[in-house]
């Protein structure tokens, strides 16, 4: 329905409802089929999403991680090496033992007749410890004696026989034949009784080993054997048996080690101390007395004798002691923290810093381990500036920031590139 005028007066319009066409059922399938396919992409891009965020946050999380260590890797905590002082004292283990040793053996068959001293006996050079009882011998020395008195009867006849030959071939009485049988005969007796002599005086020896005396001045330290006991002198197979040890204790003796560092530091005549872990308060004082002037090859020490007396027996052989050497190097030796070592295959090496803040690797020799402390014999100098605990991402030449510099800590040219900047900056601020 419109409203219209025209000539003043109104006029009215009425138009019926049109009816509005219907959708065909083609196009109402193919929305329905459009509805699917979007709500479908819209799940799939739903389940991407809710599949991919955590991906994306793990791999921001690495990255920010590489980055820390990458970071963390550029700046590295850096020492000196410190020197030795020239004077100081090292100490090694060691044992004490007598100055003089020995264990005494039977040398002849026998029975132990008697024993005269037992075990921490003083005894004096030459004393008698014990006498054994061996009759094969005493009867094998008279036969040998009664021997030797009929060759020297024989001798005697003989002698008598060659001098009355020799005046009768001047007379020509005898022939020359009967002379030389003569001249035989007393060579011949002269020579059993030669070897009967031998003989006597060869099992006279043997019955002096049935007194067993002291062959130094010592103590006594262990006795194996007791009256009556068979002793048996030894062959290829066996050994003869222990009767005594005896110790000279007055004075003792403790071997120990130098490491090759300190060789040229240790001398004969070299005044130690000595220390006993029973005598805490007390410090005994030793010598050195013998250098072995070879190292071992498998230790790289030399071997050292120290000599001291017992201090009256408070001192005793077997003892654990310490050795303490006063001693002043010949060179120099630098001391780096344990943690500033790098260990693997290419062998002992640490990080050092160049002038342009690289990475420079330097092998290394090791000399006493510290702990928390190494030697250095080989392979840097006092000016040398160490990585301390060197990470695995560190290589050759790789730049870094080093840190933990301060005051004579700094490296040679750091110190100086510093006392420029100031002195530039002094004469800047005076012009």
């Amino acid at each position: 329905m419109s409203f219209s005028h025209s000539n003043g007066s109104p006029s009215v319009t009425i138009e019926g409802h049109r009816p509005q066409p219907k959708p065909t059922r083609h196009k109402k399938r193919h929305a329905g089929r459009f509805v699917v396919l979007a709500l479908a992409i819209l799940v799939v891009a739903g389940l991407l999403i809710i599949g991919l965020l955590p991906r994306f946050h793990d791999e921001a999380e690495r990255r920010q991680t590489a980055d820390a260590i990458r970071l963390g890797a550029n700046k590295v905590q850096v020492v000196r090496p410190k020197e030795s002082p020239p004077e100081f004292e090292f100490s090694l283990p060691g044992a004490a033992e007598a100055l003089t040793q020995a264990t005494l053996y039977a040398r002849i068959n026998g029975y132990l007749k008697q024993r005269l001293v037992d075990i921490g006996d003083h005894v004096e050079a030459g004393q008698l410890l014990a006498v054994i009882d061996a009759p094969d011998i005493d009867t094998q020395l008279n036969q040998a004696i009664a021997e030797l008195a009929r060759s020297r009867a024989a001798l005697a006849i003989a002698g008598l026989n060659y001098d009355r030959e020799k005046r009768l071939l001047q007379t020509r009485v005898v022939s020359q034949q009967e002379y030389d049988q003569n001249q035989d005969t007393f060579n011949e007796a002269t020579a059993n009784v030669k070897a009967n002599e031998a003989n006597v005086q060869n099992l006279m020896v043997q019955q002096g080993f049935e007194r067993i005396t002291a062959p130094f001045t010592g103590t006594i330290t262990a006795r194996f054997v007791d009256v009556g006991s068979l002793l048996a002198v030894g062959n290829s197979t066996t050994t003869s048996p222990n009767l005594f040890t005896i110790s000279r204790t007055d004075i003792l003796r403790v071997f120990g080690f130098v490491p090759q560092t300190y060789v040229s530091s240790v001398q004969p005549g070299q005044n130690v101390d000595v220390l006993a872990p029973q005598y805490p308060q007390r410090v005994f004082k030793g010598k050195v007395t013998r250098v072995a002037d070879a190292l071992d090859p498998s230790s790289r020490t030399e071997r050292v004798e120290v000599q001291l007396p017992s201090e009256g027996g408070a001192l005793k052989p077997g003892m654990y002691l310490t050795v303490r050497f006063h001693v002043r190097t010949a060179e120099p030796v630098l001391i780096v923290p344990a943690s500033t070592l790098d260990i693997g295959r290419d062998g002992t090496r640490v990080a050092t810093l160049t002038a342009d803040h690289r990475i420079a690797f330097k092998t290394i020799t090791i000399g006493r381990d510290f702990g928390t402390t190494v030697e250095i014999t080989a392979g840097l100098t006092s000016d040398d500036l160490l990585v301390d605990n060197p990470s695995l991402e560190l290589v050759e030449g790789a730049k870094v920031e080093p840190e933990g510099i301060e005051g004579n800590s700094q490296p040679l040219h750091i110190r100086i590139s510093l006392e420029t900047k100031k002195s530039g900056r002094n004469r800047s601020s005076t012009e």
